[in-house]
């Protein structure tokens, strides 16, 4: 089970970010696009720009322009 609440004290993430992760870990093994993560388009801007930190923080992995959990990020 993942411990969001420790992965984001670890990281210091913002609730968007942890949000992202819960709905990334949900889908997984599957990628999930921007679309699955925000009907909302108006929103993409700033899901994407959350996502990349969660990249850069090595928590999320781009696939196709699509996201992924990143399993072994501890």
């Amino acid at each position: 089970m993942v411990n969001y609440l420790e992965i984001a004290q670890e990281n210091n993430l913002t609730l968007i970010e942890v949000s992202i992760l819960v709905r990334l870990n949900q889908r997984y093994p599957h990628a999930v696009s921007m679309d699955e993560l925000s009907e909302d388009e108006g929103n993409h801007s700033l899901i994407k720009q959350n996502i990349n930190k969660l990249v850069s923080k090595n928590l999320a992995v781009p696939r196709f322009q699509k996201y992924l959990i990143r399993k072994d990020h501890g």
